[in-house]
C-alpha cells in the first residue's frame, strides 16, 4: 500500500467515524422531538418520546411513546422501530420512511353524544396526521363508540401509506380489521387507493369479511353524484353449511361464481349481477334494494338464463327475520344442486323464517308450483304449507301432490327430536307409476 492510499484509507475512515458519532440519536433527541412537534402542532398533536436508541442511518427504537390530541385523541405505542430521512432531518424536519409498531393503543375523541355515523368521520376528522411513510407495518386496538358504547377493533396494516390535511394514498399488502363485539372479520389483500375528504377509491385483489371471499374495486364521489359505485367478483363461493344445519334436509349446492355491478347513496341500491357454475348455470340479471336501517328491503332481484327466470322479493331484518317470495319458471335443480336430478319448475314459493347465529333456526314455508320432468315427464304439482321450529316439522296447510291424474295429500308431521312421526297420507287413483316412482323412490 503507497503513502497516498494509505492517507486516503485513514481519511475516509475518520471520515466514516464522524459521521457515526454525529448521527448517534443521543446527539439528535431534543431536535427530532422538536421538529416532530412543530410539524404535528400545525394539526393540534402532541407527541411524547423517551430516548432512542440505534443509529440514524439504520434504524431508530424507542418506547411508551403518547401522541395526543388538543382534543383529546391519542395513540400509545409501546415500542417503535422507525427509520428517518437524513437531509430533512438537516433541514429540521422529519420525513419518516419505515414505521414499525405493535400493540398500538388508539383513542380517538368524540363528544359525549357523538356517535360515528361515516368513515370520513375518522379518517379526515381534525385530528388526522401528515404522514409518508413508504414501509408501514403496525397492529393494535382502536377504541370507538358504537351502539352508545365502547366498541374495541383489532388492526393490522403493511404497506405503504402517504397523507396529508386533504388526501390519503396508499399501496397495502395487508389490512385486517376484527372485532368481536361487532362480529366481524375483515382482510384484505393489495389493496391501493385513495381517499379525500369527499371522495375515494380502491381497489383490491383479495378481500375476506367473514369468510367472504372477493375481488373488486369501489369509488365515491360526495361532490357530484354521491353515489358509492363498485365491482365485486365472488370465485367459487358456497353457502356455508351451517346455515342449514338445523333442517331435516341440507342441501349440497354447488360452489358459484358471481359478479355485481352496483351503484348506492347508502338507502337505494341498485345494479347488475350475473352467475355460473360448473354445472352448467349461467344466469344475468338486475337487483333494486333499500337500507330501511332495521331491515333490508330487497325489492326485487331478477336472472334469466339457460331458459330459466328467477325473481326474489322480500326483507331480511337486522334481528334476523325474514320473509319473502321467488317466481320460478322453468327452474332447474340440476344446475344448482349436486348430482340433483333436472327438473322443470314453475310456479311461486312464499317464505318466513328466522336466523340464529347465522343458522336458519325456524321457517314457514307455503308453495305452490308445477313440475314436468321429475317423473317421466308426466305433469305434476305440489301445493300447501310447512312449518319448521326446534326440529318439529309440521303441515301447516295439507300438501297435495298430483302426478298425472294421481294425487296424494298429506297432513300431520314430524318430530325429529323423538324420532317420530305423525302423518295422514291420502291417496286418490293411485296407479302403478305413482307407487313404483313417488313412494318407493322419492319418499325412501
Amino acid at each position: 500500500m503507497t503513502k497516498q492510499q494509505s492517507i486516503i484509507l485513514i481519511s475516509v475512515s475518520f471520515l466514516l467515524i464522524i459521521v457515526v458519532l454525529l448521527f448517534r440519536p443521543s446527539i439528535w433527541q431534543d431536535q427530532i422531538e422538536k421538529s416532530l412537534n412543530d410539524q404535528l402542532a400545525k394539526n393540534g398533536w402532541a407527541i411524547n418520546t423517551n430516548e432512542f436508541s440505534g443509529h440514524l442511518f439504520t434504524s431508530l427504537n424507542t418506547e411508551d411513546v403518547l401522541l395526543t390530541h388538543k382534543d383529546g385523541a391519542s395513540f400509545y405505542f409501546p415500542k417503535i422501530k422507525l427509520g428517518l430521512g437524513i437531509l430533512p432531518l438537516l433541514n429540521k424536519k422529519i420525513d419518516i420512511k419505515t414505521l414499525s409498531v405493535s400493540n398500538v393503543k388508539i383513542r380517538p375523541s368524540f363528544s359525549k353524544d357523538e356517535i360515528i355515523s361515516s368513515p370520513q368521520d375518522i379518517i379526515f376528522s381534525k385530528e388526522s396526521i401528515p404522514l409518508k411513510i413508504d414501509f408501514l407495518a403496525i397492529d393494535g386496538e382502536i377504541f370507538l363508540p358504537l351502539n352508545d358504547s365502547k366498541t374495541v377493533i383489532d388492526f393490522g396494516i403493511n404497506g405503504k401509506l402517504h397523507s396529508n390535511d386533504n388526501l390519503i394514498s396508499f399501496k397495502l399488502k395487508e389490512l385486517m380489521l376484527s372485532s368481536s363485539e361487532l362480529e366481524i372479520a375483515f382482510k384484505v389483500e393489495n389493496l391501493n387507493g385513495e381517499l379525500e375528504r369527499n371522495k375515494f377509491y380502491v381497489d383490491f385483489n383479495k378481500a375476506d369479511i367473514n369468510n367472504l371471499i372477493f375481488t373488486g374495486r369501489l369509488s365515491y364521489n360526495n361532490e357530484f353524484e354521491k353515489k358509492l359505485k363498485g365491482e365485486l367478483l365472488l370465485d367459487n363461493y358456497s353457502i356455508p353449511n351451517k346455515v342449514f344445519e338445523q333442517l331435516p334436509l341440507q342441501p349440497n349446492l354447488s360452489d358459484i361464481e358471481a359478479k355485481f355491478d352496483f351503484e348506492s347513496d347508502f338507502h337505494f341500491f341498485n345494479g347488475d349481477l350475473m352467475i355460473k357454475n360448473d354445472l352448467g348455470l349461467d344466469m344475468k340479471g338486475s337487483f333494486i334494494a333499500l337500507n330501511e336501517n332495521e331491515f333490508f328491503n330487497i325489492k326485487n332481484l331478477s336472472l334469466a338464463g339457460n331458459d330459466m327466470n328467477l325473481i326474489l322479493k322480500g326483507i331480511i331484518e337486522e334481528s334476523g327475520r325474514f320473509n319473502g317470495v321467488a317466481e320460478l319458471n322453468n327452474f332447474d335443480l340440476s344446475q344448482w344442486i349436486m348430482n340433483g336430478r333436472k327438473t322443470d319448475i314453475s310456479g311461486f314459493v312464499l317464505a318466513d323464517g328466522e336466523f340464529i347465529e347465522s343458522k336458519i333456526s325456524s321457517f314457514d314455508m307455503n308453495i305452490e308450483i308445477n313440475e314436468s320432468l321429475l317423473f317421466e315427464e308426466r305433469e305434476s304439482s305440489i301445493s300447501g304449507g310447512i312449518s319448521f321450529s326446534n326440529k318439529d316439522l309440521k303441515i301447516t296447510n295439507p300438501l297435495s301432490i298430483e302426478i298425472g291424474p294421481s294425487l296424494i295429500m298429506m297432513k300431520g308431521g314430524l318430530d325429529f327430536n323423538n324420532r317420530s312421526s305423525d302423518i295422514e297420507i291420502e291417496l286418490l287413483d293411485a296407479s302403478v307409476f305413482l307407487v313404483n316412482n313417488f313412494w318407493s323412490d322419492s319418499l325412501s
